[in-house]
């Protein structure tokens, strides 16, 4: 009977590990299940992430496109002002008012461009200026005695004249 009863305490014991294995491989089996399960929900994840870049990426493309697009018809709507704009300032310029403006902005730059060398010549003796304004006096006083002499030669004949014609008369 102790045999039995040993083996029993073997069977008991050899059962309570086969019940205590039987419990571990059905943890294991849970674990590794949900470890499946978890693995699947995280390649599920992954997919849903890799379309969602995806769709991300496209996005990104159809806007940038869009950007583009939109850059370039500003960069003609920018030249476009750019040209009226210079057009307007032509067509300003071209004004009547705006000519005579700058006849006038011409003529004050030439005047005091002859008052600069006026201004020189005056302070220089020997001045281009003041020499030819000695000659025109040179040249008028010449003149000038030229025609008092043509004065006195015709007063001599008018009173050659004269007197020829008060003989006349007396004869």
């Amino acid at each position: 009977q102790a045999k039995l009863f040993e083996i029993e305490k073997e069977n008991k014991s050899v059962l309570q590990e086969l019940r205590a294995s039987e419990n571990q491989s059905y943890h294991l089996q849970n674990e590794s299940e949900n470890l499946r399960q978890s693995c699947a929900d995280l390649v599920a994840q992954l997919w849903s992430l890799h379309a969602s870049k995806l769709q991300l990426k496209f996005a990104i493309q159809e806007e940038e496109q869009k950007y583009l697009k939109l850059l370039s018809e500003y960069d003609k709507y920018h030249k476009k002002m750019l040209a009226h704009k210079e057009m307007t300032s032509q067509l300003e310029n071209r004004t009547p008012i705006m000519m005579q403006l700058e006849e006038k902005i011409l003529m004050v730059k030439d005047l005091k461009a002859k008052k600069e060398q006026l201004t020189t010549d005056f302070m220089n003796l020997e001045g281009n200026t003041i020499k030819q304004v000695q000659r025109e006096i040179t040249d008028l006083e010449a003149k000038l005695s030229e025609i008092k002499a043509a004065i006195n030669e015709k007063s001599v004949q008018l009173k050659e004249e004269h007197e020829h014609h008060i003989h006349l008369k007396k004869e």
